[in-house]
């Protein structure tokens, strides 16, 4: 038990948890087979609003063109929206898309394809949505969605190698010292 605890110690001390790109990027393409989608997943940006909304038609305009002034202009109004995402360069699950926005259900079919721009409304307000990208089940995921599998994965395997190196070391130790026993069946 006293063992197992030492080399849990020894080896979050020494464990270099540092990935780099490269390290990504091998492992990825090595394996891209075995990272293959269950369902869809979407890049996408939004802005829920009030149906009161004073501006919806310059927002909307500003949420579809999307250039560098449009993104500083929406990101100094969002106070006044409801809800906002404004990151489209991260993967979103199919699931978690509809949990945020209960909305899109109805008329999913027509709303999440890819560059589709949307205005729906309900009774808790309007809603703006642009698709950037969609990716289907069975497509190979792209390696930005599945970072955090592969550092987990990388981790793994070096937590292993530097247990058996440790354990490798601590046997010649205990050969060289004679501090040993050895135990045999009856």
């Amino acid at each position: 038990m006293f063992a197992e605890a030492y080399k849990g110690a020894i080896v979050s001390k020494l464990l270099d948890s540092t990935i780099t790109r490269e390290e990504y990027t091998l492992f990825y393409q090595q394996n891209k087979e075995n990272f293959t989608l269950k369902e869809e997943i979407y890049k996408l940006r939004y802005i829920h609003l009030d149906a009161s909304f004073p501006t919806i038609s310059e927002t909307k305009q500003k949420l579809r063109r999307f250039n560098t002034e449009d993104v500083a202009a929406l990101q100094d109004s969002s106070l006044e929206y409801k809800g906002a995402n404004f990151n489209d360069s991260i993967w979103v699950k199919k699931e978690t898309l509809l949990r945020q926005l209960p909305v899109i259900r109805t008329k999913e079919s027509k709303v999440l394809k890819k560059a589709a721009f949307s205005q729906l409304e309900d009774s808790l307000g309007v809603y703006l949505l642009k698709i950037e990208d969609v990716l289907s089940p069975n497509q190979t995921a792209p390696l930005q969605y599945i970072k955090p599998i592969i550092k987990e994965i990388i981790l793994n395997k070096r937590t292993l190698e530097l247990i058996k190196e440790l354990e490798k070391d601590i046997t010649k130790d205990a050969v060289k010292n004679k501090n040993f026993e050895v135990y045999t069946q009856k």
